[in-house]
């Protein structure tokens, strides 16, 4: 290769690197994101609790939930970490209980854009928002039944994710320890309370993600390409700290299944979905 050759390799690099920074910059500011930060997305993605401990509180029987008395813009809580449906308001008793994962919480969204403030205004019902991002079934019961103590609800609404099954058969999941269930004799046993916290540091990404992990450009690629299975990767997620399954647990779908019928068989009065 002659010094040309070379010189126009240098060059054709250094103007795909420099469009390639112009882009990211670019992105990131579209997106909101500071443009010097050298967040890893990966592991942010990857490490759910970790990444929102400023709205999240370590929870003996649950693992975590939301913080009391948020009052970021858009995403308020009131007292056991009820997300608000709008105004802040006390906890009203005789309610519709609902739990979830981020969607029911509202990941992205207004309080009064939760699809619970969406069905407290139109049955004209009061709806506890209890959710929290990254739970499984087992921790949406868990809070349902502790809320149903406190507040004698109406009726209880469990919205279940595709994946929220699947993380019944975690000890940690996203960065935190979790409570789990056993089922014995038919009956699912309570397992891992009270929940410790967890502080071990998240394992490394490998070459590749620790890399190009730091780049919002390829991150957003990934998500509008519907690649981040592949990006993220359930070999990986098995091997970071921040994800632990349970040995030779295998019956989710029924463990599932056993755990809304054991609300529903404790609190008979409560309509449960």
């Amino acid at each position: 290769m002659t010094k040309r050759h070379a010189g126009n390799a240098l060059l054709i690099l250094g103007s795909v690197a420099a469009c390639c920074l112009i882009l990211e910059a670019a992105l990131r500011l579209y997106s909101g994101i500071p443009v010097l930060a050298a967040t890893n997305f990966v592991a942010q993605s990857l490490d759910i609790v970790r990444a929102n401990t400023g709205y999240l509180n370590h929870d003996e029987l649950l693992g975590w939930r939301l913080k009391d008395g948020i009052n970021a813009d858009g995403f308020t809580t009131s007292e056991f970490g009820i997300r608000n449906n709008g105004a802040r308001r006390p906890v009203p008793p005789e309610a519709i209980i609902a739990v979830g994962d981020s969607f029911t919480a509202g990941s992205g969204v207004r309080d009064e854009e939760t699809w619970p403030a969406q069905l407290e205004r139109a049955l004209a019902i009061p709806v506890i928002n209890g959710a929290a991002g990254a739970w499984g079934v087992d921790q949406m019961i868990l809070r349902a039944e502790t809320l149903a103590e406190r507040v004698r609800p109406t009726a209880i609404v469990v919205g279940v994710m595709a994946w929220d099954s699947h993380r019944n058969g975690y000890v940690v999941f996203g960065g935190g320890y979790k409570p789990w269930f056993d089922i014995q004799d038919g009956v699912p046993v309570l397992k891992g309370v009270p929940v410790p916290q967890f502080e071990h540091a998240p394992q490394g990404l490998g070459r590749r993600r620790g890399i190009f992990g730091h780049s919002w450009l390829v991150h957003w690629s990934m998500m509008r390409l519907g690649l981040m299975d592949r990006w993220i990767g359930a070999a990986l997620l098995e091997a970071r700290s921040g994800f632990r399954r349970l040995r030779g647990y295998r019956d989710i779908q029924k463990l599932r299944a056993a755990l809304v019928s054991a609300t529903r068989t404790s609190k008979p009065e409560l309509k449960v979905a």
